[in-house]
C-alpha cells in the first residue's frame, strides 16, 4: 500500500493579513494576524524609526507601530544619542506618548543624533527599535541661520 501525506495548503490572498513565524530555523507558521494577537501580549519593537520633519527649530520623529502590538494599549518611550555614541538617554519623561510621531526640540545646532523607540503595554516593554540614521535640524530652504551683532547706542 503507498504512503501517503496529507498537504494542507494555505491560499492567501492578502499578505498583510498573515504572519510567518520560524521556529528553530525548521518550521515555518503562517498565522492570521487577528489569531496572533490574541495569544501575544508582549508588544514587538516599533519599526522604521525616522524624522517626517526637519527644520531648524524642531524635529518631527515618526514610527511604524509594532507587529504584534499585543493586548493591551500602547504608549512609547523616546530615547536619543548624540552620533555614534552607546550612551542613551529617556527624551519623553513625563509624557505618556500614544501616537507614534513626536516633536523634538532642545536638540543642539551642529549635531547630528540618532533615536530609538520602545514600545510599552501593561503586560511589559519590547526590545528597542532599531536606532534611526543620524538626523540633524537644518533650515529648510536650505540657508544656515546668520545671527547678527547690533549695538544699542
Amino acid at each position: 500500500m503507498p504512503a501517503f501525506q496529507m498537504l494542507n495548503v494555505l491560499i492567501i490572498r492578502s499578505i498583510q493579513d498573515y504572519r510567518l513565524i520560524k521556529i528553530d530555523g525548521k518550521y515555518d507558521i503562517v498565522i492570521h494576524q487577528e489569531d496572533l494577537e490574541g495569544y501575544v501580549t508582549l508588544p514587538g519593537p516599533p519599526t522604521e524609526v525616522h524624522a517626517s520633519e526637519i527644520n531648524k527649530t524642531f524635529i518631527v520623529l515618526s514610527w511604524t507601530p509594532p507587529n504584534p502590538c499585543g493586548r493591551a494599549p500602547l504608549w512609547y518611550l523616546i530615547e536619543k544619542s548624540v552620533g555614534d555614541s552607546r550612551l542613551w538617554q529617556r527624551l519623553n519623561t513625563a509624557v505618556q506618548l500614544c501616537s507614534p510621531r513626536y516633536p523634538i526640540f532642545d536638540l543642539e545646532d551642529g549635531k547630528a543624533y540618532r533615536f530609538r523607540v520602545t514600545a510599552v503595554n501593561r503586560y511589559g516593554s519590547s526590545e528597542a527599535s532599531e536606532p534611526s540614521d543620524l538626523i540633524q535640524k537644518s533650515d529648510p530652504h536650505g540657508k544656515m541661520a546668520q545671527f547678527h551683532r547690533y549695538r544699542c547706542f
